[in-house]
Order: C-alpha cells, then structure tokens, then sequence
C-alpha cells in the first residue's frame, strides 16, 4: 500500500498538494481553492469572480467550475 500523503495532483489548471489549503483542489499557482471559485460563481456570479480574482483566467475559473461539477 503507498502512502499519498505526499503525494501532488496536477491538472493543466488546478493542483492538488498536501498541507496547502487542507490538501483541496487549487487553481495552480495558487491557493484559491476550486470550491471558493464555485461558491462565489455560484452565490454572486461569474462578474464577482472575475473581479475578485482578476489574474485568474477565464479558462481557468471555467475549468474550476467544470470540474467540480463533474466530481461532484
């Protein structure tokens, strides 16, 4: 059995690390959490994401949303 407690998780946008954000899926190079990009997106619109995090792509706060549905 390995241990995956340290193991990283990599996507081409979002990553995985442990003990960075309690090991949750973050936009890569970066410690904005995948569930707060939804969250937001989802409570105060695509516009307040964008604001709030305005080096973040579109690609890359769509990836997040895609993603977390798909998992969900």
């Amino acid at each position: 059995m390995s241990d995956t407690s340290t193991t990283t998780y990599r996507t081409p946008l979002l990553s995985k690390r442990p003990g960075i954000c309690g090991g949750d899926w973050c936009v890569e190079g970066t410690r904005i959490r995948r569930q707060d990009v939804r969250a937001q997106a989802r409570l105060l619109g695509w516009r307040h994401v964008r604001d709030a995090y305005p080096h973040l792509s579109d690609e890359a706060v769509a990836f997040c949303l895609a993603r977390f549905r798909r998992d969900a």
